[in-house]
């Protein structure tokens, strides 16, 4: 019988996009016998397959994936219910003696495991409206000014054309009277979870030149007539189309411009994105390990086995 666990505990393999993690878990959770719990905004989505790099059908029936094709395209899913149901997954799984791996690159999702989350207050529409009507009558900069004058810590970090940012802290401190920097410094660490992390990397030309790469391949793999498909179906959610690269081939599909643009703009938009998980790692205190082009996946979870099952019986 498996004793009563205190704390949730799971490997969590992080790193930028294009970085191996996704094949890292799959190996590493073949070779520990654990399940693979997604951390990825976008790869909840149903039909959203090749722009998101989604592990291949096969791989995804002969392992236990989760939180994987959990929604559709035009459905919204947020950070607090992705803690919620990564939670209850690896605590059912505690239970009965395994350590999953939670394996992806969404940081904000990581940020959730680790510290918690701000529990802010609900929207309020009538403060919104006002919001964006003195946007439309003196602008965002004006916006941004008065939001450096009652809460100067968050408005140095929300960048100034950032209009939904800037509303949110603007919205949170007239309902609560309370500034929003404060308030996300109050929040509770996450006494009740202790995961091993992993954080990976890699060269980052050699990543910049990876990311070109897939871009191109997606395309010949048919990103186009995925993206068009969602759109006669039920279209995109707001956060679905935030995923790099969908709202560019939609743009594509409008005449906004040429294909060549198109695949640039993705190319650079998706370094850009990993450059930013690069930086949450360093934000994080992660030190990420730098993998060698050469190693391939199932090498590269040999090569870290060792401290997974070191971290395991630590908590037998």
């Amino acid at each position: 019988m498996v004793s009563p666990i205190t704390k949730l505990r799971a490997h969590i393999i992080c790193g930028p996009t294009a970085s191996g993690k996704d094949d890292l878990g799959y190996e590493l959770g073949k070779l520990l016998n654990q399940p693979i719990i997604v951390m990825d905004s976008m790869k909840i989505y149903r039909k959203m397959d090749i722009g998101t790099d989604k592990p291949e059908k096969e791989k995804l029936n002969s392992a236990q994936y989760h939180l994987v094709n959990i929604r559709e395209p035009h459905q919204s899913y947020d950070i607090s219910t992705y803690l919620h149901d990564c939670d209850c997954i690896v605590k059912q799984y505690n239970q009965q003696g395994k350590t999953p791996i939670i394996a992806g690159g969404t940081f904000l999702y990581l940020k959730a495991l680790l510290n918690g989350i701000f529990e802010a207050p609900s929207a309020d529409n009538n403060i919104r409206l006002e919001l964006q009507d003195t946007i439309k009558k003196h602008g965002l900069t004006y916006l941004h000014t008065q939001l450096s004058k009652i809460d100067l810590s968050a408005a140095q970090k929300i960048h100034p054309n950032d209009e939904k940012r800037i509303i949110r802290a603007l919205e949170v401190f007239k309902i609560t009277g309370i500034p929003i920097s404060q308030q996300q410094q109050q929040q509770n660490k996450r006494a009740l979870a202790d995961y091993h992390i992993i954080p990976i990397t890699m060269d980052r030309e050699f990543l910049y030149n990876k990311i070109n790469k897939r871009v191109e391949i997606m395309f010949e793999m048919g990103l186009q007539k995925e993206v068009q498909n969602i759109l006669d179906y039920k279209g995109f959610s707001k956060e679905a189309l935030s995923g790099v690269g969908y709202a560019q081939v939609v743009d594509f599909i409008n005449g906004l411009y040429n294909r060549e643009r198109m695949i640039e703009l993705i190319q650079l938009k998706t370094r850009r994105f990993a450059k930013h998980q690069m930086t949450w790692m360093r934000n994080l205190n992660l030190q990420p390990s730098l993998r060698k082009p050469n190693i391939n996946a199932k090498d590269y979870a040999s090569i870290i086995m060792q401290r997974c099952i070191d971290y395991q019986k630590k908590i037998i």
